[in-house]
């Protein structure tokens, strides 16, 4: 069933077998920077690296989709640790999971490809729906509060809310397999306008404190020096 979902042969077909040694609290700070104990529901919002962040999104709403993407299912989790895997359990689990229920059935586009993988004279009369579906394109992200344009660097930019942290995209620097942290030291807007006062308020007092030291000198009686 892998194959005819599309997934790669040499893709991990057991999840939990592949992620020996695997810990959440642990991997969850590796790439948000959160130090957490106990129970808790991660957030896609606190992922730093952009490639991480994305494929999130692209788990969520293709593998298994549904409405909010933002929380992190565990199952997720583990696929941004173990990258080349092939979920079909996990996969199937998610749909059996939507039949039992009276919500929307979203399934994506995987049923198609596993129909016209499995009986191609079947994919000819196969009646696609024509109701609004999530795509994940550049309004898409732009309302997710993801990606923005900056005409400084004629493209696109990574950011984060309430920080002022930018990331130019593309970047190679990022790639995951060579990037030395997949978190960035992240600087609240906050700080920044109360760095940029004190930095003010400190070029304000070095001033007057040249202007003083200037009255001091210039009130001093002049004398006349005879050699």
């Amino acid at each position: 069933m892998a194959a005819h979902l599309g997934f790669n042969a040499r893709c991990s077909i057991n999840l939990d077998f592949s992620l020996s040694g695997y810990n959440r609290h642990s991997f969850w700070h590796l790439i948000s920077g959160q130090n957490v104990v106990g129970k808790f529901q991660p957030n896609a919002n606190n992922i730093h690296h952009p490639a991480l962040r994305l494929l999130h999104k692209w788990l969520a709403c293709s593998l298994f989709s549904r409405d909010d993407t933002h929380l992190v299912l565990d199952l997720e989790l583990k696929m941004l640790k173990k990258i080349k895997v092939a979920p079909v359990y996990e996969i199937v689990k998610h749909w059996l999971h939507y039949f039992k229920t009276a919500t929307p059935i979203l399934c994506t586009s995987l049923i198609t490809r596993l129909v016209a993988s499995v009986n191609p004279q079947a994919a000819n009369s196969i009646v696609y729906l024509t109701s609004p579906r999530i795509m994940i394109n550049e309004r898409y992200l732009a309302q997710a509060h993801v990606i923005k344009r900056n005409a400084s660097v004629n493209g696109f930019v990574f950011y984060f809310p309430r920080y002022i942290n930018e990331i130019s995209l593309r970047n190679p620097d990022l790639s995951l397999y060579t990037c030395p942290s997949l978190t960035f030291e992240l600087v609240k807007k906050e700080e920044a306008r109360r760095s940029s006062a004190s930095r003010r308020e400190s070029r304000r007092m070095r001033q007057e404190e040249a202007a003083q030291c200037w009255a001091f000198l210039t009130s001093l009686p002049k004398v006349d020096l005879v050699f």
